[in-house]
């Protein structure tokens, strides 16, 4: 051990930093287990720890809160503050809400933001000026530019009041009933260039309902959408996105029909670890 300490303490600086952010970014068990070693190794894997962030349970809700918001009672306290450290953030917890509230309020460096909670339900908490009911468009989310609106999120349709209006990339998770909320979408988000849609569909019916709505979206799209990716959810999700494919007939090349993974939740997490591809046509 001591061999290894040495060892490293002999390297170069930026040599060593690459070996502990390597370690870091391998295990995450590792990484929380480096930011003991010292000083600088917690400064250069606080980044990696808190680079993506996926929050599935109350508790964990709770805990990262705690771990975000500033004290001075820490003798660890990092250079960053660690809610600007967070790049990444998904939350799929249904609360606590005010937690929740408390979190986006904090991590306002967030370039990409998941839900699976009520937007509903978190704007009317009583510490949140806007509606989603509002007339006028003020966002209760923290200023990104990529979002996916998963599970309860998305439960009424795109609350598309919630979202700014710059965002350009959006994935939705729709039922067969909200999916005439796409009709506003570019009216309410011109700056779009990516579009993902989930879609529960149990059989090959569906298609005549969600297809033209599809051609419709692509019809009235600015030039700036690049891609718009379908993806079918269900027990015969392989047979009616062969389906759709084979009805669409490669009328428009933006679009792709796949079958949706198993968890939405995890497949946001892969899309930034290189294991998934989600806007990639």
């Amino acid at each position: 051990m001591a061999t290894t300490t040495s060892l490293l303490a002999s390297l170069p600086q930026d040599i060593a930093r690459e070996i502990f952010e390597f370690a870091a970014y391998s295990d995450r068990q590792c990484a929380m287990d480096l930011t003991l070693v010292s000083k600088d190794v917690r400064l250069w894997t606080l980044p990696v720890l808190y680079h993506t962030v996926r929050l599935s349970s109350t508790r964990a809700v709770t805990r990262f809160l705690e771990a975000i918001t500033p004290s001075n009672k820490s003798t660890l306290t990092p250079y960053c503050p660690l809610h600007r450290r967070v790049k990444h953030l998904g939350i799929f917890a249904l609360g606590p809400l005010d937690a929740i509230q408390r979190i986006l309020t904090l991590c306002t460096d967030v370039q990409n933001l998941a839900c699976g909670f009520s937007l509903r339900a978190l704007s009317t908490l009583k510490a949140l000026p806007y509606f989603l009911d509002s007339e006028e468009r003020q966002p209760i989310l923290p200023q990104s530019r990529e979002y996916h609106l998963i599970g309860m999120s998305c439960r009424d349709g795109i609350p598309y009041n919630s979202i700014p209006s710059d965002t350009t990339h959006l994935h939705v998770q729709l039922s067969l009933d909200a999916l005439g909320t796409l009709e506003a979408l570019h009216g309410k988000l011109p700056s779009l260039t990516h579009l993902a849609v989930s879609i529960q569909m149990p059989s090959t019916k569906p298609l005549g309902l969600v297809l033209p709505m599809i051609e419709a979206v692509l019809d009235d799209a600015s030039p700036k959408l690049e891609s718009l990716r379908l993806q079918v959810m269900g027990s015969k999700a392989q047979a009616v996105a062969d389906a759709a494919i084979n009805e669409w007939n490669g009328r428009d090349k933006r679009l792709s029909v796949v079958p949706s993974p198993g968890s939405l939740s995890k497949q946001w997490q892969e899309c930034h670890t290189g294991h998934e591809q989600l806007w990639s046509s």
